[in-house]
């Protein structure tokens, strides 16, 4: 028992006195006859602080590993975290002697932090730059419900009071029990306290940490500008770089933006009755080519709200979605059912009807292969109509119709895709290993590698010399693991793009090649030995293999999945807070331009075609390192009718681009020809939706059936209301092809230079043939 000195408590019900407590000591023990009181008293302490410590580690928040990082971003939040631990951990030990300066120094705290941030009033959750704002709103918050709750809310340190006073408020008064301290006092139960206690950091933690970390992302991110932005004169279509290929303006006179398919069919009659052009376009337009381009006077349907999921049929293995709809959302919507899609692009913040239309995909030689419109089993097109139609129709397609090898991939010339249905898979999960490996023999490895790996996709570093090979494969959900890839898309503020955007002109713009290398080569390597964007159980990568549901391991890119919220930082055209996140991207951003061009090449050509770029690499290395790494994936022959004619390895080059017209690259002449040696020479290809310019001149000859896909566009649009020069150019309908004569027009990737003057003659680039294709035109430095 303890004996420094004796207190009395006076009871009071509903206002009406009761009787006095039995008498104790001030530690808040009562003399009841439970000799553990004191025990107890002390134990609940450090429940509470083993609860705080179990918070952050959930957080993965330990103070020495958070603390030196976090800290010079952020010291508030770092210094709240330590001190309320810190006081904790003295109240553990010495009881409730230091209320006081738990709650004053919160108080203190918070206030300083609120006044050093200028955030003040019902914008606070709108404004707020870092994590510690809202933290230590809360714990001020949680504080002063202590105080006003105190039968209901334990306080995270015990307030003692003097001997005969303490049974008095303010006014004077008897009140009732303060806190759950004094209720177990009277009972002397110390099973209460501890479940109080317990329960009391539990609240917390929901009450102040989960807002820290929901609100904060709803709240500090900007979501990407929508595709089409209109003012009083009219609209324009912009792509996520907001450049065109050909640098050209992209203009529409409206817009519509429907939400349901009456609407759909509502803007297609409106349109077709005014004889306007009509192309339909996505929330952030993916597509670098000029696919969604319409005339001045046309009008463009966009989807960025027709993204709803229609329906999952688990009998049927099948989804159905608005066109809209992002491929997160169709991939999440069914792994709730415990289904899968096996085929997906590496970024998951697409259109379900643009992924299809420009034919997307993965990686795969299994099975249906990795084009993603190989699983639509189902089609609702909205096309032109006649006048008793109401100038426009519904066409609804299913596996059984023919017509459906022309819709899944059509490049939005057929009409407007008004739902899809996919066919998924039972659920599955992925096993990935990364790991580097010389190049010497990659023109032989990788055919074996593609067959052998069910995902598996390959990064080559030319000027390294050095190959990065993904090993993904198909498991059984019964595997252990719960892994997911952060790959690609994860927020990025404002400041650190800009900042990495101006680094990187600025070494481009003096052809530093040691600084490129250095930057982008060795980071690509050095990546893996940290997961390479995967991590084992959605937070942390600790080996390989990474093991997880196919929907978390298949795609990433949560830097789209931003909600529209009222944040005037945010405006269509600009981001004025550096503070807040956004995708890497995003247009309103200074960010790197590129040239993003998927060469296709037979797998049956693949290993010459491989020898050939190693001679071009060979000749001078450096000039490849700001490459980074060629991207080689695979790809199932199919019969879609603009699909490929045979199984393909695509090579991805994701090229700079400079910001300024008629600018060029200093190791232009490279690039330029790999990529006319390769649609050349090797019988080459093009991704549809990504660069190419004159490339894509006569390719639509190479896919599966061109003749059957023009029988059914007549069909269903016989006037070409769907189509816009570039697409006719891409078919040849009317004579017209994708060529673009002017001066710089190669720099642009819209001609294959015959004079000088395509190129940058004022700036020592002149047209010359290849060095090792040697029919190849390239814009080359001459000295």
């Amino acid at each position: 028992m303890g004996g420094k000195g004796k207190w009395s408590t006076r009871v009071s019900r509903g206002g009406e006195f009761v009787g006095d407590e039995e008498e104790g000591d001030v530690d808040g023990n009562a003399n009841d006859g439970n000799e553990g009181h004191g025990v107890c008293f002390h134990l609940s302490n450090g429940v509470s602080l083993f609860w705080e410590i179990v918070v952050l580690g959930y957080l993965d928040l330990p103070p020495c590993a958070w603390c030196p990082t976090l800290g010079q971003r952020d010291p508030v939040f770092c210094a709240t975290v330590a001190l309320f631990v810190g006081v904790e951990f003295v109240h553990a030990l010495h009881g409730g002697l230091v209320y006081v300066v738990d709650s004053v120094a919160v108080l203190v705290v918070g206030w300083v932090y609120l006044v050093e941030s200028d955030v003040w009033g019902p914008e606070v959750l709108q404004r707020v730059a870092t994590p510690s704002s809202i933290f230590v709103m809360n714990l001020w918050l949680v504080q002063w419900l202590k105080k006003v709750f105190p039968l209901t809310f334990v306080s995270s340190s015990q307030v003692v009071f003097s001997k005969k006073e303490r049974n008095k408020d303010a006014f004077g008064a008897h009140s009732s029990p303060r806190n759950i301290t004094e209720l177990v006092s009277h009972f002397g139960k110390c099973e209460m306290r501890m479940m109080s206690r317990t329960l009391t950091i539990l609240y917390a933690f929901i009450l102040y940490f989960t807002p820290a970390l929901s609100t904060n992302e709803k709240t500090r991110s900007c979501r990407p500008a929508s595709s089409v932005q209109c003012r009083s004169h009219g609209c324009e279509i912009f792509n996520y770089q907001g450049i065109w290929e050909d640098r050209s303006i992209c203009k529409a006179a409206s817009v519509a933006r429907p939400t349901s398919e009456a609407q759909l069919v509502r803007a297609v009659a409106h349109a077709i009755y005014n004889s306007k052009k009509i192309k339909v376009v996505s929330r952030h337009a993916h597509s670098l080519s000029k696919l969604v381009c319409v005339e001045s006077d046309g009008f463009i349907i966009s989807t960025e709200n027709y993204d709803s999921v229609i329906e999952v049929n688990r009998k049927a293995m099948t989804i159905t979605v608005q066109a809209g709809t992002m491929m997160s959302d169709v991939i999440e919507a069914a792994a709730k059912h415990g289904l899968a899609l096996p085929a997906m692009p590496y970024i998951s913040g697409v259109s379900a009807a643009g992924v299809i239309s420009t034919g997307a995909h993965g990686s795969s030689l299994a099975g249906k292969g990795s084009g993603v419109y190989e699983y639509v089993v189902g089609m609702r097109i909205v096309v032109p109509g006649s006048p008793f139609d109401g100038y426009a129709k519904i066409i609804t397609l299913t596996e059984a119709d023919e017509d459906l090898k022309a819709a899944r991939l059509a490049l939005g010339t057929l009409g407007a895709i008004s739902e899809i249905t996919f066919a998924l898979r039972p659920m599955f999960k992925r096993s990935v290993s990364v790991y580097v490996k010389d190049d010497f023999d990659l023109e032989n490895e990788t055919e074996r590698f593609l067959r052998a790996h069910t995902f598996g996709d390959i990064r080559w570093l030319p000027s390294h010399r050095k190959v990065v090979f993904h090993a993904s494969n198909r498991v059984s959900v019964d595997v252990a693991g719960d892994g997911s890839s952060a790959m690609t898309g994860a927020p990025t503020t404002v400041a650190d793009i800009e900042t990495g955007a101006y680094q990187f002109d600025s070494i481009q713009a003096e052809a530093d090649v040691d600084a490129i290398c250095n930057l982008v080569g060795n980071g690509t390597i050095q990546a893996v030995a940290n997961g390479n964007g995967f991590l084992n159980d959605g937070k942390r990568f600790t080996g390989y293999p990474v093991i997880g549901f196919n929907h978390r391991m298949q795609t990433s890119g949560k830097c789209e999945q931003v909600p529209k919220q009222k944040d005037k930082s945010c405006t269509p055209t600009q981001i004025l807070d550096k503070n807040e996140t956004t995708c890497s991207w995003d247009r309103r951003v200074h960010t790197s331009l590129y040239f993003d061009v998927e060469l296709r090449v037979p797998l049956s050509r693949f290993r010459e075609a491989m020898a050939d770029v190693k001679k071009i690499r060979d000749l001078n290395p450096q000039r490849m390192c700001d490459l980074g790494f060629i991207f080689i994936r695979s790809i199932k022959k199919s019969e879609v009718y603009l699909g490929p004619a045979e199984d393909q390895v695509t090579m991805e080059l994701l090229t700079y681009r400079p910001r300024e017209a008629g600018t060029p690259k200093w190791n232009e002449d490279v690039y330029q020809e790999i990529e006319q040696m390769l649609i050349e020479k090797y019988g080459g290809t093009l991704h549809w939706g990504k660069s190419g310019g004159h490339l894509f001149g006569g390719l639509a000859k190479q896919t599966v059936n061109l003749e059957k896909f023009l029988e059914v566009k007549g069909r269903f649009d016989p006037d070409g209301v769907f189509s816009n020069d570039w697409t006719d150019g891409l078919f040849g309908i009317g004579g017209k092809g994708v060529e673009e004569w002017r001066d710089g027009c190669a720099l642009d990737k819209m001609c294959k230079c015959k004079e000088d003057k395509h190129c940058a003659p004022s700036k020592g680039f002149l047209c010359r043939s290849g060095r090792i294709w040697k029919y190849a035109h390239v814009c080359k430095k001459v000295k």
